[in-house]
């Protein structure tokens, strides 16, 4: 699948049924919050790189919200693979 199609259908399963993601989590591996991402937001959500342990704290956010945090708070990229969204230390 080319990447720009992965991208296009992640994102419309985001924006066409969002759903709100509440997650609170401390001292927590970055594949363990990558797993409750991908459960609460319906998009597969998958970690590479040295395991990091996360804080984070989200009441009714999206998932691009989520993301956002992640690399602002943390250094947390977001990659598109396919129809997968892998985060990645970077």
């Amino acid at each position: 699948m080319k990447r720009g199609l992965g991208l296009l259908l992640i994102a419309g399963v985001a924006t066409a049924a969002p759903r709100p993601i509440t997650l609170k989590v401390q001292n927590t591996p970055l594949s363990d919050v990558a797993r409750k991402l991908g459960e609460q937001s319906g998009c597969p959500v998958m970690a590479f790189g040295a395991a990091k342990n996360i804080d984070l704290d989200l009441k009714n956010a999206t998932l691009w919200d989520a993301l956002a945090k992640l690399e602002v708070d943390h250094g947390i990229y977001t990659q598109f693979r396919g129809s997968q969204i892998v985060l990645d230390k970077g």
